[in-house]
């Protein structure tokens, strides 16, 4: 089964001045590396373009563009990284392809909004946006699904 392991957080507190997101994750069955980049639940993700369209919000356009800086700074620093922090052998991270992940905001409940949303991520090609709710459901489901596997476990 394919786990993530966190590689590092940010170096400073306040992550002035850094290029790298707030999670570092390995892929344990190919090693690859992926940046999770996380806003907060109230960001909003869409906004009004025209009439029912809905272009997308600066958090979400802005932290599509921030991980993706991020991934294109690490990625061109990877061997000073990979010296840095002993990533050989058991620890090995891999730069195959980068994933980018961005967490951002809630699902809209207007249909437009929800369209527009949906339409603008599942074209954003190297970045994977999720919302915190669809993170919170898929949390819920995996403990449902942990739970009947494991009927003693969830007593």
């Amino acid at each position: 089964m394919c786990q993530w392991t966190v590689i590092c957080r940010r170096r400073r507190i306040d992550g002035k001045g850094e290029k790298i997101g707030d999670f570092l994750y390995k892929n344990s069955v190919n090693n690859n590396a992926a940046l999770i980049e996380i806003k907060k639940p109230q960001s909003q993700v869409v906004k009004k373009y025209r009439d029912g369209v809905y272009g997308p919000h600066d958090e979400l356009s802005g932290g599509v563009t921030q991980v993706l800086d991020q991934r294109y700074h690490f990625a061109r620093k990877f061997p000073l990284h990979q010296s840095d922090n002993d990533w050989h052998g058991e620890n090995e991270v891999a730069d195959y392809e980068i994933d980018c992940v961005l967490i951002v905001g809630t699902m809209p409940t207007e249909k437009d909004q929800r369209r527009s949303f949906q339409l603008y991520r599942k074209n954003s090609h190297g970045v994977r946006i999720v919302t915190f709710d669809e993170v919170l459901e898929m949390l819920k489901n995996l403990l449902g699904y942990l739970r009947e596997a494991n009927p003693i476990a969830s007593k």
